[in-house]
């Protein structure tokens, strides 16, 4: 198409850096596109802290990404920090959760217990993704706008049509399910 496609490198912070990995598995942004590293580090660490919430095991988890941090060579250092994130989401949500090596029942929660309130768990997680795919389609219109798209960033699948139909998806669901 005579178009040449620019290559990409991507530069975070020391904290988001590990995440690149991440990003870097499913390819990197295009030229003039918005580095989603922060967007899935964040989300990434929180949902596995939601699904992996036990003080414990989170640190072992930490204590392990610790140790790869600590002896490992230059490109795994990365990899053992991330594990580390992983690992202390998990203990933070372990906290919330009152949950450590599985029992709920030695250290009180903080938030609520999954095992007791599992449609508060899954009403959370539900809200969190909603959340998560709003974020992510006004991110994918900015950046249509910004390379002066302006007719995909209304009517692409995930622009400002496919935010209206998702929305109006959800209050439809959110009205059915509630009886009204």
């Amino acid at each position: 198409q005579g178009k040449v496609q620019v290559p990409v490198r991507l530069k975070n912070s020391w904290f988001f850096r590990p995440f690149e990995l991440l990003v870097s598995l499913y390819g990197t942004p295009s030229y003039q596109s918005l580095d989603p590293t922060p967007l899935v580090g964040i989300s990434y660490v929180i949902m596995f802290g939601i699904m992996f919430g036990d003080l414990g095991h989170g640190l072992v988890v930490a204590l392990l990404g610790g140790l790869m941090m600590w002896k490992m060579k230059a490109g795994a250092k990365d990899a053992g920090r991330l594990i580390l994130y992983a690992g202390m989401s998990s203990m933070f949500f372990g906290l919330c959760f009152g949950s450590i090596f599985g029992y709920e029942t030695i250290i009180p929660h903080l938030w609520f217990s999954p095992m007791h309130s599992m449609n508060r768990l899954m009403g959370t997680l539900i809200y969190f993704g909603m959340g998560m795919v709003t974020v992510s389609v006004i991110l994918n219109v900015a950046v249509h706008f910004r390379k002066k798209k302006l007719l995909e960033a209304v009517f692409n699948r995930a622009g400002i049509t496919g935010l209206i139909v998702y929305w109006c998806g959800i209050v439809l669901a959110l009205n059915l399910f509630s009886g009204g």
